[in-house]
């Protein structure tokens, strides 16, 4: 709502959830008191706290977090902290929007739902991930014929063509 305000939308930019400032991506995410106890619950608060310390966007700071080195969740110790925070931003801002809304949110936010979603998530991205093709090459006495091609609105183009063989 901040950001929308700041671009002259007629909105409020007060928080709809706790009223307590200006809304935006930091506020929101990390420093409402609804997220707070998300963040509480997941027992990751020490962790958004160290994020908060430097003065940056919420973005950035999301950023931050997802961006360290793997992690494991304190709470779900099979995942990583970056699909821990993930999910949660995804629950915080869910919430919101249902408030938005005029819809009726859990009071407090349940660590349960944001540990389900995560671990969903889990064996969703594990079972979903692709499977890496790599180029092999032919057997002995035998070639492989690599092509690609590349064509121009205006109609020009080029064609690209490598053999090899088992020695390369």
């Amino acid at each position: 709502m901040a950001i929308l305000a700041s671009r002259h939308i007629p909105v409020s930019p007060q928080c709809p959830i706790c009223r307590s400032g200006p809304e935006n991506i930091r506020h929101l995410l990390f420093t409402c008191t609804r997220a707070r106890k998300v963040w509480s619950a997941l027992r990751l608060l020490d962790i958004i706290d160290d994020a908060l310390i430097a003065d940056m966007s919420g973005s950035v700071i999301l950023e931050h977090i997802i961006c360290n080195p793997n992690r494991k969740s304190p709470v779900l110790g099979m995942l990583g902290l970056q699909e821990s925070v993930a999910v949660a931003c995804w629950y915080v801002w869910w919430q919101r929007r249902e408030v938005v809304k005029g819809e009726t949110v859990a009071d407090p936010p349940t660590a349960f739902v944001i540990q389900a979603l995560t671990s969903n998530f889990g064996v969703v991205s594990d079972s979903s991930k692709p499977h890496e093709i790599t180029w092999e090459k032919p057997s002995r006495g035998c070639y492989k014929l690599n092509t690609d091609a590349a064509f121009r609105q205006d109609g020009s183009g080029a064609v690209g063509v490598v053999i090899r063989n088992s020695a390369g």
